[in-house]
């Protein structure tokens, strides 16, 4: 049986956020949601990282963020970079998008480097993501819990046997 994922308010992502301080997330079909909302982003910082003729020349080449070629890549080899946090309240993303070698895909140069901003809504398209990292965080706090917990347990227990023998 699986378990349901239950879908968080703005405000309990936005905690969970906080508590993980950032996440990193490498998803084609985030990408195309966010060329998709690009009206509602705020541009920060945008900069070719793969040749600077193409920052000296902006009206050659232009860092279009509205369109999906500008963002094309490989999907499922590390090609895409998407690192979301809380800033002042505000959610933040720094975007690196990554040239894929020919033959498997793997990461080759950087291609272009961006600071956006999101209206605090679109963390909900993040819901997903956020959940798991965030119950692998509890799941992680669990386990070095127990292995306190069983710590404590054996050292008591070897200050009982103590005791014992030393009462003999």
């Amino acid at each position: 049986m699986t378990k349901k994922l239950k879908i968080h308010n703005q405000r309990e992502l936005f905690g969970m956020l906080c508590n993980l301080q950032d996440i990193t997330i490498d998803n084609w079909d985030l990408v195309k949601k966010i060329v998709n909302n690009i009206s509602d982003i705020t541009i920060i910082s945008k900069r070719w990282l793969d040749w600077d003729y193409k920052n000296d020349n902006p009206q050659y080449y232009p860092l279009d963020l509205s369109k999906i070629k500008t963002w094309s890549t490989y999907s499922n080899k590390g090609c895409i970079n998407l690192r979301f946090f809380i800033r002042e309240r505000k959610l933040i993303y720094v975007v690196v998008i990554w040239d894929g070698d020919s033959f498997n895909g793997y990461p080759k140069n950087k291609r272009f480097h961006a600071v956006l901003q999101f209206k605090n809504k679109f963390i909900k398209e993040l819901n997903l993501f956020i959940s798991r990292k965030f119950d692998n965080l509890l799941s992680d706090a669990y386990e070095d819990y127990l292995e306190r917990q069983r710590k404590d347990w054996i050292n008591n227990l070897r200050e009982e046997f103590f005791q014992v023998f030393n009462n003999q």
